[in-house]
């Protein structure tokens, strides 16, 4: 399962030569994408959703994509993810402290939200803030951040359209949100302006912020540029499988810690590339780096926009699955001790 080829663990030259760089891979790396099969053929009753529980994957540098988009809007738009430099760190890289995070590191993720969405956006909320490291168990309680050990097979990390209703989904938001230090009304407010907004047809979205905290560039995050497959239905998980042809493995070499990786879990709208598959992989960096350490936290953003029906992946008629929120969480815990067990 190791990478097979060598790549140049430095980021690229300034001059390169972006379309040629791009089209070559920088390496390639086992992509095991059997926990994701497992899920969809749980929930969905679809087979062989991705054709192969493990594939030798080609991946590219998503620095020289971005360079292509020119802007990171025109990446975001284009492709549903994008680093995002000059974010500033929280002092000694220590994420542990959640109210340090909510006093320093949240108004810095604000921030890119604007920069994104500008007036158009109403509402958000940060939730599900989380510690990764390869030494890491999972852990952690309301008043510290939870840690977790990195997450090497191929996943999403909510199926938004899964729930039975706003409320429901709203409610792991709620159980799992970060105070904003920006003032303002209280999330009680908040959450029925959100339900309303959502229940009126506003556009909502999931959107990951990603955080490298150690150096040498070791387990990276890889993000499939996800394309879906067109055939007359919706072109977006679950309804559509990725099309192999045009849905590409990237990441961001050697992301510092004044950059943050954001990519899209999550959009209401069909036409924004969303639901980005993603996971750490092996890279030929990693054997004289030091281990991976992250911090990663999601954020719930609502917009003035109403989604127009032909558009909109949260309507009634959606496709649902066939486990229920109980059954759901069942099969997640136990198909989480299987690959434990299997790793002893």
């Amino acid at each position: 399962g190791r990478a097979i080829e060598v790549m140049n663990c430095r980021p690229p030259s300034i001059g390169c030569r972006i379309r040629d760089q791009e089209e070559t891979p920088l390496f390639k790396s086992a992509i095991d994408y059997s926990a994701a099969n497992q899920y969809i053929e749980a929930h969905y009753n679809q087979r062989t959703y991705f054709e192969s529980d493990s594939v030798e994957e080609p991946i590219f540098d998503g620095r020289l994509l971005q360079a292509r988009c020119g802007t990171v809007n025109s990446m975001l738009t284009s492709n549903g993810f994008a680093i995002v430099e000059s974010i500033a760190p929280m002092e000694g890289n220590d994420y542990s402290d959640l109210h340090a995070i909510e006093q320093n590191y949240i108004p810095e993720l604000e921030r890119v939200l604007i920069s994104r969405y500008g007036e158009e956006l109403q509402h958000s909320v940060f939730w599900n803030p989380m510690l990764r490291g390869e030494s890491y168990e999972i852990a952690g309680d309301s008043s510290s951040v939870a840690t977790a050990n990195i997450a090497s097979l191929v996943h999403i990390d909510t199926d938004v359209g899964a729930h039975a209703d706003v409320n429901e989904f709203l409610d792991i938001v709620q159980m799992n949100q970060v105070s904003s230090n920006r003032g303002g009304s209280s999330w009680v407010d908040d959450f029925e302006q959100t339900r309303k907004a959502i229940q009126e047809g506003r556009r909502f979205a999931v959107v990951n912020f990603w955080r490298n905290l150690s150096s040498g560039g070791r387990a990276p995050l890889a993000i499939m540029g996800t394309r879906y497959q067109s055939g007359g239905g919706d072109i977006a998980f679950p309804d559509s499988r990725p099309d192999t042809s045009r849905s590409h493995w990237y990441i961001f070499p050697n992301s510092t810690d004044q950059e943050v990786i954001v990519f899209y879990q999550y959009d209401r709208d069909s036409r924004q590339p969303s639901d980005l598959w993603h996971c750490a992989i092996q890279s030929p960096c990693d054997e004289n780096s030091e281990p991976r350490r992250s911090f990663d936290i999601r954020a719930l953003v609502v917009l003035n926009e109403v989604v127009k029906n032909g558009y909109d992946r949260f309507r009634e008629d959606r496709t649902r699955p066939g486990l229920s929120f109980e059954e759901s969480g069942c099969f997640c815990d136990e198909q989480a001790e299987e690959r434990k067990n299997r790793n002893m």
